[in-house]
Order: C-alpha cells, then sequence, then structure tokens
C-alpha cells in the first residue's frame, strides 16, 4: 500500500494501519534512512495504491484493531520500528526482501 502525504511529490509505502477516535492512520517510514515509523492521518495523505495483500489483521497491544504488514508482524518489530530503534529497522528491511 502507498499513500502521499499532503504537500509532497513522492508516495510512501504503508506498513500498518490503526484507527484513533475512528480516523484512519498509516505507518510509514518517511524517506529513506530513517530509523522508524511515523503516523499520519487519512487527513493528511491520499491513498494512491490500496493493495494490502501482504498485510494481516491483530489486535494491538491496546486491543485495537492493526492491519500490519507481515514483515513488521513477528516478535513485536512493529513497535520497535514506532520507537525508532535503529537494529529494527535493519531486521525490517531485510525481512522486506523477503517478502518481494
Amino acid at each position: 500500500m502507498k499513500i502521499r502525504e499532503n504537500g509532497r511529490e513522492i508516495p510512501v509505502d504503508v506498513y500498518a494501519i490503526y484507527w484513533d477516535n475512528g480516523v484512519r492512520i498509516y505507518s510509514v517510514i518517511p524517506y529513506e534512512g530513517y530509523e522508524g515509523l511515523i503516523s499520519i492521518s487519512e487527513n493528511e495523505s491520499v491513498v494512491v495504491d490500496n493493495n494490502i495483500n501482504k498485510f494481516i489483521i491483530r489486535k494491538s497491544d491496546y486491543e485495537n484493531d492493526i492491519i500490519i504488514h507481515e514483515a513488521a508482524d513477528k516478535d513485536g518489530l512493529i513497535y520497535k520500528l514506532i520507537d525508532h530503534d535503529a537494529e529494527a529497522m535493519i531486521e525490517f528491511k531485510r525481512r522486506l526482501v523477503d517478502y518481494e
């Protein structure tokens, strides 16, 4: 899945989708070299590719639904990426190669 943030030209890949007070939130790597995920709301972006073939539905730590890329699912990697763990990003990129 890809979105383009309002005011930017280059789309980014989405690695998780969740809802906060009814607003859809996308977790993305904003640019190459960034060591974590940031959140962008549906109000601040437009979907340019809605393919979620490699995503699964899970419950978050807060028992809310989260749609997450399979590469970020195992071992709670998604939460390490949210915390901007540099080693987690290296592992995530390694896993992504397996999903291509």
